[in-house]
């Protein structure tokens, strides 16, 4: 076999397995005792699967599966209720970089009941000069979540960052759910930084 033949074929196969490798998702996080192994295979944009198997919870050991549209992108654990325990959040993207936001809340390590994450196209102030690309992290109980604010020019179409919008949400109990515990990410304070 050509040498120049062989090599291209090996950094072809080289590239793909360094790809495939980087795309699956497997990752376990804790607070104290208790958390969540979350994985994904990521094998393609639609039709993905999110395994999540609790760790730590009492009489709670069936693993959930939840399919998700896009690539599992990240995960986090933070208290995002204040009860003490640790709540799970995750995050996919489509080709658009849009994104789409999981969650749920440990019941007291027992169960897990679903955080909801309102869509941020409701709220017109969070919504203008939105186009996806979002970044979360938790600090202390909130969640963070940081986005470039675009500037669309209507004469030619194009668009540029101006900034970025930071919202800052903490999860509420839903008063209306009754004896089955549910929770919803409420915007604490939101603020704009400018380039």
């Amino acid at each position: 076999m050509n040498k120049k033949i062989l090599l291209s074929a090996l950094v072809i196969s080289a590239s793909y397995f360094s790809n495939a490798q980087t795309r699956k998702f497997d990752t376990t996080l804790k607070m104290g005792d208790a958390g969540y192994r979350i994985s994904c295979s990521n094998k393609k944009m639609e039709g993905n699967h999110v395994s999540i198997q609790p760790i730590g919870f009492k009489k709670f050991y069936q693993d959930i599966d939840i399919p998700v549209t896009g690539i599992l992108k990240k995960a986090i654990v933070d208290d995002f209720n204040t009860d003490g325990y640790p709540d799970l959040l995750f995050y996919s993207a489509d080709n658009n970089e849009k994104v789409q936001v999981y969650a749920m809340a440990s019941v007291a390590n027992t169960s897990c009941a679903p955080i909801y994450m309102p869509d941020i196209y409701i709220d017109s102030k969070l919504r203008t000069g939105y186009q996806g690309h979002d970044e979360f992290s938790a600090m202390g109980g909130f969640l963070i979540r940081k986005f470039p604010i675009y500037q669309t020019d209507s004469t030619t179409k194009n668009s540029s960052v101006i900034g970025t919008r930071v919202v800052e949400y903490k999860a509420k109990s839903n008063a209306e759910s009754g004896d089955h515990p549910t929770y919803k990410f409420e915007v604490f304070k939101s603020y704009d930084l400018k380039q």
